[in-house]
């Protein structure tokens, strides 16, 4: 995509407030603004204001971001520590050749530009400086703090990053043409190392006529289906959805109709039809919509199973919760999920049938996504689920496949949280 220059009045307004104040984290004011005066031409020379804050690394060193701009930008940034050589890195010059600008760092005057996180999880604070702001795309210039030399480094630039803490890895997406790619930053080989990318997919072909389904499978308000629900993300126990509607596709032995919101519902349709025009005959929900009371039932009859096997109460709460939620924490409440295969019951041996992989491949289409995949469980904390699939809306589920994204990942890749 091309970046559109934000040097708007937004940024000449705070021009004006930079040359009248300047401070430290410590507040302590540097000063260091110099006097307009009219050349001999008549024009007037612009100010050059300089802010500096200072960090504590560890105990027995401190670290000092400096920054030196004009009209609102920092066109250069200096990085130096106590008792070590300083580091000084011209943002302009970088940004020019690597992201084709030359706006440089936002310079508003205060630390809502810095972020401090440990990215290399050594217990040493790295520092993600913004450069500027586009409407989906804010790339941070990286300075990675080396134990090796005691010095910091100029790493690499990001956008819209966020620490994955179980790793350490950061995850950055880039932007171009529509298309959007997924960089992991590796501390430990200070780079970017390309993972997956996504581009907008061709117009679909299926086997049968789908056609009255499109709305339900790529809903207008896409986002509206992308609810988080997990340990730390929970519902209220009186939380129903309201488009609640029966699944045409219950397994036939007794139970009772399941349900799923309406658009959910209609897409999972699509897909099964589909997929029996495909060969796949012997695919049906055993599962979907569940409520508060009836999760909490379910959840506490897995303990007591476990707690029979021998187990103490500790041992079987935990042992639960990597394949079963405690009722609040369980997606099927938000009736956008449902469980499906072709086994007497759910079993991870479901991966091994042909209807799997058919799911795998082509459940995006429709919107669905595979819940918990087998090489997620560090990030969902619930063990691989070949059954279990979430509606999320195709271009959600598309971007999703093509990113190698589970729900958690996905949902802070899109708001940019450093987590």
């Amino acid at each position: 995509m091309k970046f559109v220059s934000k040097l708007t009045a937004f940024f000449l307004a705070l021009v004006t407030l930079l040359l009248l104040t300047s401070c430290t984290r410590d507040e302590n004011p540097e000063d260091t603004t110099s006097d307009t005066a009219p050349s001999s031409t008549g024009a007037v020379k612009t100010k050059e204001t300089m802010l500096s804050f200072d960090y504590e690394i560890d105990s027995e060193t401190k670290a000092s971001l400096s920054f030196v701009g004009k009209e609102g930008k920092a066109e250069k940034v200096k990085v130096s520590t106590t008792g070590h050589a300083p580091s000084e890195i011209d943002l302009t010059a970088v940004s020019d050749k690597v992201l084709s600008t030359s706006d440089g760092v936002v310079f508003d005057g205060s630390e809502d530009s810095i972020r401090t996180v440990d990215i290399n999880l050594d217990g040493h604070l790295d520092f993600l400086l913004k450069a500027w702001d586009e409407d989906s795309y804010t790339p941070f210039f990286t300075f990675l703090w080396n134990p090796d030399n005691a010095s910091f480094v100029y790493a690499c630039v990001l956008g819209n990053p966020y620490v994955e803490s179980t790793s350490g890895r950061v995850f950055s997406n880039v932007y171009s043409d529509g298309a959007e790619a997924v960089y992991i930053y590796e501390p430990s080989e200070m780079s970017l190392i390309l993972r997956d990318s996504w581009a907008p997919s061709e117009e679909l072909e299926f086997l049968s006529d789908i056609s009255q389904y499109e709305e339900y499978i790529e809903p207008a308000e896409a986002d509206e289906y992308l609810i988080l629900v997990n340990d730390d993300n929970t519902l209220d126990m009186d939380y129903v959805p309201e488009d609640l509607f029966d699944l045409v596709d219950t397994r036939n032995d007794g139970r009772n109709t399941q349900q799923m919101r309406l658009y959910a519902a209609k897409a999972l349709e699509a897909l099964l039809i589909e997929m029996r025009e495909s060969g796949y005959r012997d695919v049906s929900v055993t599962s979907a919509y569940r409520d508060y009371q009836y999760q909490e039932g379910l959840f506490n009859s897995y303990v007591e199973q476990e707690m029979q096997n021998g187990l103490s109460n500790e041992e079987a709460l935990k042992k639960v919760r990597t394949y079963s939620a405690e009722a609040g924490t369980s997606e099927h409440q938000t009736g956008l999920c449902c469980d499906m295969h072709n086994l007497p019951a759910a079993d991870q041996a479901f991966k091994e049938e042909r209807s799997y992989k058919w799911l795998k491949e082509n459940s995006w289409k429709f919107g669905f996504v595979l819940r918990f995949p087998e090489d997620k469980e560090t990030v969902t904390d619930i063990e691989f689920e070949p059954w279990h699939y979430r509606f999320v809306g195709r271009y959600n589920a598309d971007k999703m496949n093509g990113l190698g994204m589970c729900l958690e990942e996905y949902t802070s890749y899109l708001n940019g949280m450093i987590k």
